[in-house]
């Protein structure tokens, strides 16, 4: 009887700390939450936006990097870009193509974020950076205005 007692013990301890495990490693994540957006007018003259596809969307984690991504013009669409700190390029982390939307769980830091958008005017690329927060949602937005399309450089 005491083997018994001992063996649903030690079940129920091994089951209790094996998903105290898995919730912790959870919690240390963030998320992030990208959508593009294109503005239009109305022929009343009204602003409207809709969801629209990129071309790419590529992320880097950046803690204690400054990325140029004018030097890295040529390699960017290879994945590289440039850190001024390191003296290096570095690939991306994280990448996806042909969305407007993307939905990303990432450890806590600073992140790099590169846009593309693609048309028949041309493309238009774009970049910031954003901050994730253990345990936090981030949502960030890019909006593209009609001039901007075809041009090398829309800020974000």
């Amino acid at each position: 009887m005491k083997k018994l007692i001992l063996l649903f013990s030690l079940l129920a301890i091994i089951t209790a700390c094996s998903s105290d495990d898995e919730t912790t490693a959870i919690n240390k994540e963030g998320t992030l939450f990208f959508t593009s957006y294109e503005k239009y007018n109305l022929s009343t003259g009204e602003e409207q936006e809709r969801k629209i596809k990129v071309a790419a969307i590529m992320i880097w984690h950046a803690d204690g990097k400054e990325f140029d991504f004018v030097k890295s013009y040529s390699d960017i669409l290879k994945g590289y870009v440039w850190d001024n700190i390191s003296s290096k390029s570095y690939k991306y982390n994280h990448v996806t193509m042909y969305t407007d939307t993307y939905d990303l769980k990432l450890q806590p830091g600073k992140y790099a974020i590169f846009v593309q958008y693609d048309s028949d005017k041309g493309y238009t690329q774009s970049y910031t950076y954003f901050e994730i927060r253990q345990g936090e949602f981030t949502e960030l937005k890019k909006y593209y205005k009609p001039k901007e399309v075809g041009s090398y450089y829309a800020p974000w």
